[in-house]
């Protein structure tokens, strides 16, 4: 009989391995069953095995920290352009001494003048020039002029200027006085900066850089200069009569 109480004890020990019943649970019926007292029936508690700890909550601090986006790199500003050389530009222009041999009213500008230059080797221009009211035909006739040949030539009221004559002005005065080159000058002659020598000059000079040597002709003590350096051919200065200092020239 106690072999079998033995075998029994032995199963429900194993079952209640299995199924993680405590020893404590049965202990009380295999002790009333050790002493002979009739062993009642009582329900086995499972003894729940502890849950796992439920995750502790995730503070600010330890919250992982999204890695940031790379800054885009900011486009670096273009260089500015560098300046142009006023020297260089005004190098650009054919600059010369020409004669006015015909002249008549523009048929359809009633403040310009339509001429024809002899520029030399046997060749003229024509061109628009905006003296009416300043000079007479007259006075324009036969004249040396200074004047520049390389501009683009543009239609001024459907005639084409091929040239242009310069002159100061004065805006306070509305005065306007051509430049003059001095005596004894040719057709032909090259203007150029005292000091220097002329320049070959551009096939056609544009007219940025034109409006750029415009801004620097000036009227200096009575004589032409760009940048406060005289305007001369190999005779002398290009004067500029009549005119207050600092007079424009175009």
């Amino acid at each position: 009989m106690s072999k079998a109480i033995e075998k029994l004890d032995r199963l429900i020990s194993e079952l209640e391995a299995d199924l993680g019943v405590s020893a404590a649970s049965s202990a009380a019926p295999k002790q009333a069953q050790q002493n002979g007292r009739p062993v009642q029936a009582s329900a086995s508690v499972a003894v729940a095995k502890p849950l796992p700890a439920a995750a502790a909550p995730i503070s600010a601090d330890t919250q992982p920290v999204p890695k940031a986006a790379p800054a885009k790199k900011e486009a670096k500003p273009a260089a500015p352009a560098a300046a142009a050389d006023p020297f260089a530009e005004f190098n650009q222009a054919i600059i010369q001494v020409s004669k006015v041999t015909d002249i008549k009213r523009h048929p359809e500008a009633e403040k310009l003048f339509v001429a024809t230059i002899d520029i030399g080797g046997g060749a003229s221009r024509q061109l628009c020039a905006g003296l009416v009211g300043f000079y007479t035909a007259e006075e324009l006739l036969g004249k040396h002029v200074v004047t520049i040949l390389n501009l683009k030539p543009r239609k001024l009221k459907g005639v084409e200027s091929q040239a242009m004559i310069l002159a100061g002005d004065d805006a306070a005065s509305n005065l306007v006085r051509i430049l003059t080159p001095p005596e004894g000058s040719d057709v032909g002659d090259r203007v150029f900066l005292q000091g220097q020598s002329a320049a070959v000059g551009k096939k056609e000079m544009g007219s940025t850089a034109w409006t750029n040597v415009v801004a620097a002709l000036k009227v200096k003590s009575g004589v032409a200069a760009f940048n406060d350096i005289n305007l001369v051919t190999s005779k002398g200065n290009v004067s500029v009569a009549d005119l207050p200092e600092g007079s424009g020239i175009h």
